[in-house]
């Protein structure tokens, strides 16, 4: 199983210096240059990257 794929793990979600935002799982550290802006269930994670992070453009 793909450790994203478990809904009942809890997960954070990452911010790197160009405002991009990430699902990670918790029990995972956190990759350099990334930091925590929220840590919750699967579900919560997701909704607040959707609310927050709108992608630049490329």
């Amino acid at each position: 199983m793909n450790a994203l794929d478990d809904a009942t793990a809890n997960y954070a979600v990452l911010v790197n210096d160009r405002s991009e935002h990430s699902l990670w799982p918790s029990a995972l550290d956190t990759p350099p240059g990334w930091h925590i802006v929220l840590t919750g269930s699967r579900t919560a994670c997701l909704e607040y990257i959707d609310r927050v992070w709108r992608p630049g453009p490329r």
